[in-house]
């Protein structure tokens, strides 16, 4: 007679955090592949968020669609809806995402030769601003995510925080 045991042994989550003590809630989350996260994993990063609410993943390598995906788990309220305004700078295969900046976008993410349109206010100043507070008849988004394809000569952070 043959008997095959199984033991489950419950997964641990992959992945290292760095605290910044400066601004107590922001960390660098290290070892995690934004694309390709399984659920276990995922929980872990959903608690993480409800107790440290800025995640910055560095070196991610997404397209709109998987950065959609990735940021609509941390917001079960989330819609497919499209609630920003910019519709020259939408990603055509994700038109939740628009491509945010200064200049003209050369060729990327299915956007060609499109200059990117900016209030007055980013003319003359560096403002940190968050682009829905409030859409009509919504609340504002659990989750606002971005995704920094050219790094700032200045410094700072790149955070997909989530939607």
């Amino acid at each position: 007679m043959f008997v095959l045991s199984l033991l489950l042994i419950p997964l641990v989550s992959s992945f290292t955090i760095k605290f910044n003590y400066d601004v107590p809630f922001i960390c660098e989350v290290h070892g995690i592949d934004a694309a390709d996260v399984d659920r276990d994993t995922m929980n872990d990063l959903k608690y993480l968020f409800r107790t440290t609410p800025v995640l910055v993943f560095k070196n991610q390598h997404l397209t709109a669609r998987s950065q959609f995906e990735f940021t609509s788990e941390f917001d079960p309220y989330y819609t497919r809806d499209v609630v920003h305004p910019f519709q020259d700078t939408a990603v055509p295969d994700c038109p939740q995402i628009a491509i945010r900046g200064k200049g003209t976008i050369g060729n990327i993410f299915g956007i060609k030769d499109t200059d990117i349109q900016n209030a007055p206010a980013f003319r003359y100043n560096k403002v940190w601003h968050q682009d829905l507070v409030r859409t009509r008849g919504r609340f504002p988004t659990v989750v606002s995510s971005m995704y920094m394809l050219q790094p700032s000569e200045e410094g700072g952070i790149v955070n997909v925080e989530s939607q």
